[in-house]
């Protein structure tokens, strides 16, 4: 026991201990340190919605005629396209960008072990949030034909997961799938449009994916030892 008035060492080395973890960030740390993932591209999100624009590319529509069509991956829009004259293609389908939330499963996050050097070498991932997100599908025709002819497409392509009651689709992030499930639909009749062969409507839809990080992986090496206790006077077992 210590002097009154001195600390013990174990006292000491416990503060440095605690002002080391304080001042530095030593969790998850290993050493040699390793350099973090790289960050993808492209966001949960985008991934998602370019999943969805390449299945409606698929999507054979039929005309009122009996003509089959489908519409051209180069006019399904994720997002406003840059060049104002592009936009304005008929037909063309536009993905119109809504408030997202973010979902977090709970305040500590575990690792996915399933995805153990799946995407490199020492690397797992680690599910963060689900972002949930209602956006707009928006078609746009030359005629009322067309404009059913894109609605009834749509809607019927939507409804293809009969299992769960919403359409699933694989992503390239980090084959993540993505979730969708029609929530409403309008139709816009604005009479300065239409005077120039330009109809309208729209299809709201929900869409869940889950964020992940990806983050190295840190083998737990667990060691044991096994101690024989040999009487005085007895010769050591041989191996």
């Amino acid at each position: 026991m210590p002097p009154p008035g001195e600390r013990s060492l174990r006292a000491l080395f416990s503060d440095a201990l605690l002002k080391r973890l304080q001042s530095t960030a030593l969790w998850g740390a290993v050493f040699p340190p390793r350099v973090p993932p790289p960050a993808p591209s492209e966001d949960a999100r985008q991934h998602a919605l370019e999943a969805l624009a390449d299945y409606v590319a698929e999507i054979v529509f039929v005309e009122p005629g009996g003509k089959a069509l489908r519409i051209e991956r180069s006019r399904i829009f994720v997002e406003q396209p840059d060049d104002a004259n592009t936009a304005q293609l008929m037909p063309s389908i536009e993905f119109l960008p809504g408030v997202a939330e973010h979902n977090f499963p709970g305040l500590t996050p575990s690792a996915d072990e399933s995805t153990i050097d799946v995407f490199g070498p020492g690397t797992v991932l680690v599910p963060q949030y689900e972002h949930v997100e209602r956006f707009q599908i928006e078609v746009r025709a030359t005629t009322r034909a067309q404009r059913h002819m894109l609605l009834a497409g749509i809607e019927q392509a939507m409804q293809s997961s009969e299992d769960y009651g919403e359409l699933r689709l694989l992503t390239r992030y980090y084959g993540q799938p993505a979730r969708f499930s029609t929530v409403e639909g309008q139709v816009d009749d604005n009479a300065s449009m239409t005077g120039l062969r330009r109809r309208r409507a729209t299809i709201t839809v929900s869409m869940g994916i889950d964020v992940v990080k990806l983050v190295h992986a840190v083998p737990i090496i667990s060691a044991r030892s096994e101690v024989t206790v040999v009487p005085a006077g007895v010769d050591l077992p041989t191996p």
